[in-house]
């Protein structure tokens, strides 16, 4: 894993957490909402691997990232599960 694939990863992950909350704001149908909180999700996960797939690139800010990503990415599981029921 190189810096530039975290980057990308970061990119997509602020992406799909940007959507989501924009979506939340103005209440998007439930299915695409759950689809993109999904792939924050995703997003969150993979950033996470390659993390630990490569410790050396796992600076403070990237640690820090990750932590408020897991808790933004929560946070809009938790609101597309009251919308739609459990996420899959």
């Amino acid at each position: 894993m190189t810096a530039t694939e975290i980057e990308q990863i970061l990119d997509m992950l602020t992406e799909a957490i940007n959507d989501a909350k924009l979506f939340a704001e103005h209440r998007v149908q439930s299915w695409r909402f759950v689809e993109v909180v999904q792939c924050a999700r995703e997003a969150h996960d993979a950033l996470c691997h390659a993390l630990r797939r490569t410790p050396s690139l796992a600076t403070r800010e990237l640690l820090d990232l990750k932590a408020t990503s897991a808790e933004a990415v929560e946070r809009l599981e938790a609101l597309a599960t009251r919308r739609s029921g459990p996420l899959h």
